[in-house]
C-alpha cells in the first residue's frame, strides 16, 4: 500500500487539545493534506499555502513553528519561511538508507 492509499483508508481522525502555553506548534503535513481533501499531497498549493499561514501567525506571537519534512530541500524551504523545529525522515528510512550506504561502501572496497 502506497502513502497515497494509506492516507486515503486512514479514515477519520477527532483531535481534542488543551492547551495550557505552547513552546511549539507542529504541523503534520500528511495529516494536514488530508484534513484538506488532497490526501498525501503535501506540496499541493492548498497544503503549503496553510502551513505558510500558520508558520507566519506562529511568527507574529513569538511561538515556535514545527514540522515534518520528507527531503532536505523541503526542511531548508520551511526554515527559510521561519519553521524552527523541523523533524526530518522516518527513522525506517533514515536506517535503511544508512545500510545501504555501508554495503555499497563495503562492496567497493
Amino acid at each position: 500500500m502506497d502513502r497515497f492509499e494509506y492516507f486515503s483508508a486512514a479514515g477519520e481522525v477527532v483531535v481534542v487539545l488543551q492547551i495550557d502555553g505552547a513552546d511549539v506548534i507542529f504541523v503534520g503535513p500528511y495529516d494536514l493534506s488530508q484534513s484538506l481533501g488532497v490526501v498525501g499531497q503535501v506540496e499541493h498549493p492548498l497544503v503549503v499555502e496553510t502551513i505558510t499561514r500558520i508558520v507566519g501567525r506562529c511568527a507574529e506571537k513569538g511561538v515556535c513553528a514545527g514540522l515534518f519534512c520528507c527531503t532536505p530541500e523541503s526542511a531548508r524551504h520551511w526554515m527559510g519561511q521561519g519553521a524552527r523545529f523541523i523533524l526530518y525522515g522516518i527513522d525506517t528510512g533514515l536506517f535503511t538508507a544508512a545500510c545501504r550506504a555501508a554495503v555499497k561502501e563495503l562492496k567497493e572496497g
